[in-house]
């Protein structure tokens, strides 16, 4: 697994995203795949009531993306947004 990891890292460019910003926004296609390197996110969605309801929590070493909406193009659920700043 980690010979896998280091792979993907070698592929991928670095970004980060400041506290508050969006990795993933609701209603969106999603785009974007990465690894948590260091940082915190969470993924959170509005129910009906318009409760957020928080899904998943991403810390180091996550993977990281709106996966169902990565892999058929169809319209993210949820919001992926950085609760501190995190490197991807």
């Amino acid at each position: 697994m980690d010979v896998l990891l280091e792979a993907f890292k070698t592929i991928g460019q670095k970004t980060t995203v400041k506290k508050n910003d969006f990795f993933v926004r609701e209603h969106k296609v999603c785009h974007l795949i990465g690894i948590v390197e260091s940082g915190t996110l969470f993924s959170y969605f509005e129910d009906e009531n318009c409760n957020t309801i928080v899904s998943e929590l991403y810390s180091p070493a996550s993977i990281i993306t709106s996966y169902r909406s990565f892999l058929t193009g169809i319209l993210s659920p949820a919001s992926i947004k950085a609760y501190s700043n995190t490197i991807i």
